[in-house]
């Protein structure tokens, strides 16, 4: 049994882990697609990182091959920044997908995406073992975390592991497009409901965290 062992609290996930054989490609229906509308972009991301909010401090996981959401005593925010051509996108933007490959759900729910309020940088901090459905955060650094505005919000829900889960952040790009009230800084992920762990940009590629952009 896989468990999640944050402020000396161990939280059993084997009930919406992979189970043995499950598919580590996304199902036909579940596969981001470039032809859904006009012309789309799909990319992956720059950098990525989880932040793990304790009482001893800020903590940087940007070499793990998890983003990690999660509640509770230690708050846990995955932070996603891709590449986006915002003149070539914004003139015509019409749709914006973020798509999260979950490795486990220790709860089912909804989970909540903000745009970052400013810049940041991953540290080389976190690194473990990678697998093509098995994830693990490694020994944290300190991190200068920027925050999330509180709107606009995408909300997407879980509900099992190895799936893809969803975003409709058209209106978080837009908020980019129109550079107010921030620049291009990236995407936070919170847990509304929803605790969760995705792959991150250091998984296997076919698994890594993508944003599709139609216009």
């Amino acid at each position: 049994m896989r468990g999640w062992i944050l402020s000396g609290v161990a939280l059993a996930s084997s009930l919406f882990g992979c189970s043995a054989g499950a598919d580590t490609e996304p199902a036909d229906a579940e596969e981001p697609t470039s032809t859904e509308m006009g012309v789309s972009v799909v990319s992956t991301p720059v950098q990525d990182t989880t932040e793990m909010i304790k009482p001893s401090g800020v903590y940087d996981f940007g070499a793990a091959c998890e983003l990690r959401v999660q509640s509770g005593g230690a708050p846990v925010y995955p932070y996603i920044d891709f590449p986006v051509d915002l003149e070539k996108v914004c003139p015509t933007l019409s749709r914006a997908t973020l798509w999260l490959r979950s490795d486990f759900v220790l709860t089912t729910g909804p989970i909540d995406a903000w745009l970052a309020s400013s810049a940041w940088t991953a540290g080389a901090s976190g690194a473990a073992a990678c697998g093509a459905c098995d994830v693990a955060l490694g020994y944290p650094a300190a991190f200068g975390a920027p925050g999330a505005l509180p709107t606009p919000v995408a909300t997407g829900t879980v509900t099992s592991g190895c799936a893809w889960s969803s975003w409709d952040v058209t209106a978080l790009v837009q908020q980019w497009c129109n550079s107010t009230p921030v620049g291009e800084y990236g995407f936070v992920l919170g847990s509304a409901g929803g605790q969760a762990s995705f792959h991150s940009m250091e998984a296997p590629a076919a698994l890594r965290p993508r944003l599709e952009i139609a216009y």
